[in-house]
């Protein structure tokens, strides 16, 4: 026979009785959230930026064709003068004049004097490479060469210009150099902002034709350059 078993609560037993206070220990922290708006005005200027980077960079890269009437134009050694020295006398209108050249190291032509006063010194060499399936009309092959100038060549030799020159002797450098200028400055000294096609004028009243606006993009100047070797 089963057994039962009356469970009384003790809800009369305790009234009565006195509260004891009890005390916890607790912190409350507060925080804040911004409620994010709908949507955001993007006053970004995609011309400004570009402008920025593109008269900030020190980067170019100079590359052409190569091209002759009486040899063929691959595996040919072009030379990259940077001018150390800039010109002192303006009024010579040729500014690839050479009045002197020589080797620094006893092997090879390494720098060039000007007769306006400028000085270069030799910083990088290339070989021309065979342009795929093309002759001149005179049987022929034409070539392509390229320079690759970054921030830190430029920054360490601080140059405004370059020569480009074949490899060999003085007559061959003197019939064939050319002169690339790379930062053009105005009268006060400041470089002139890339993309222009100005006259600058000088303070004596005299100009000079300032043409920059070297293709800028994967953050380079782009300036090309065709090269003929002449005999």
């Amino acid at each position: 026979m089963k057994q039962r078993k009356k469970i009384l609560l003790r809800s009369k037993s305790l009234f009565g009785l006195e509260n004891q206070d009890i005390f916890i220990n607790f912190e409350i922290d507060n925080f804040s959230k911004d409620i994010k708006p709908g949507s955001y005005d993007n006053s970004f200027d995609l011309q400004a930026q570009f402008d920025k980077e593109r008269n900030d960079s020190r980067e170019f890269y100079i590359y052409g064709d190569i091209n002759s009437v009486f040899k063929n134009s691959d595996g040919y050694v072009i030379k990259l003068f940077a001018e150390t020295k800039k010109p002192t006398d303006l009024s010579i209108e040729s500014n690839t004049d050479i009045l002197n050249f020589g080797s620094s190291q006893g092997v090879g032509i390494d720098f060039l004097q000007f007769k306006n006063g400028s000085e270069a010194s030799l910083i990088d060499t290339n070989v021309s490479k065979k342009l795929f399936g093309s002759n001149n009309i005179f049987g022929y092959t034409q070539g392509a060469y390229s320079f690759s100038l970054d921030n830190n060549i430029y920054q360490n030799k601080e140059f405004d210009s370059v020569y480009i020159a074949p490899s060999g002797d003085g007559t061959s450098i003197k019939k064939n150099i050319i002169k690339q200028t790379l930062i053009y400055r105005d009268s006060e000294g400041d470089p002139v902002d890339f993309g222009s096609d100005t006259e600058e004028i000088r303070d004596d009243g005299t100009s000079y034709p300032v043409f920059n606006d070297f293709p800028f993009f994967y953050n380079s100047h782009w300036i090309k350059i065709p090269f003929k070797i002449n005999r």
